[in-house]
């Protein structure tokens, strides 16, 4: 593990450890996302697009602050022209704080999370093939609505923008915005 991504793990590890106090009162997760992902990606493609998913689960710490972990994934393919194509997957393990104020059936929410990353993308140019595999540190500002459909279900809106300061290489096809939709279950 490069030595960034240790750093940055131990931080997380030892910021988690100082919320103990607010899990031993809640030890249960008040809240469980999935949500589907369509994320518009940087560079010269002619797709654009990619698809993804975000599964997350949240800790209280006060009625308006959460600690969320998350995982996502995304998955972008592209042909170029009649001999190039390429492929990029990314995957990411995330947590940090979570602010959110309930208004009647609807909750906004404000998020700022952090972690680590895994990339790797393919290229194949006629019979020669490249692959290139990334792991860095990278962080997500979003925020979306949880929209209350009854009293423990709801539907997520989502949007966000990946800050990926890692390899080079491997931001090329990131996603620079990921607008997301799916459920989220509350106790």
């Amino acid at each position: 593990m490069p030595r960034q991504g240790s750093i940055v793990l131990a931080v997380n590890v030892f910021w988690l450890m100082g919320f103990t106090p607010a899990f031993a009162q809640a030890p249960v997760p008040s809240e469980v996302a999935a949500t589907y992902v369509n994320a518009f990606v940087s560079g010269d493609y002619v797709d654009r697009h990619s698809q993804g998913w975000t599964g997350s689960i949240g800790f209280p710490v006060t009625p308006r602050t959460e600690i969320v972990a998350e995982v996502k994934g995304d998955y972008h393919s592209d042909r170029f022209n009649e001999v190039a194509t390429g492929s990029t997957t990314m995957y990411l393990a995330l947590a940090g704080p979570k602010l959110s104020r309930a208004q009647g059936k609807i909750r906004p929410y404000f998020k700022f999370v952090a972690g680590v990353g895994r990339s790797s993308s393919t290229s194949v140019v006629g019979s020669m093939k490249y692959s290139f595999i990334g792991f860095g540190v990278l962080s997500v500002l979003g925020g979306g609505v949880d929209v209350i459909l009854s009293r423990h279900f709801g539907l997520r809106m989502e949007g966000e923008t990946i800050m990926l300061p890692w390899h080079p290489v491997a931001s090329i096809a990131y996603p620079n915005v990921r607008l997301g939709t799916g459920l989220t279950y509350r106790r």
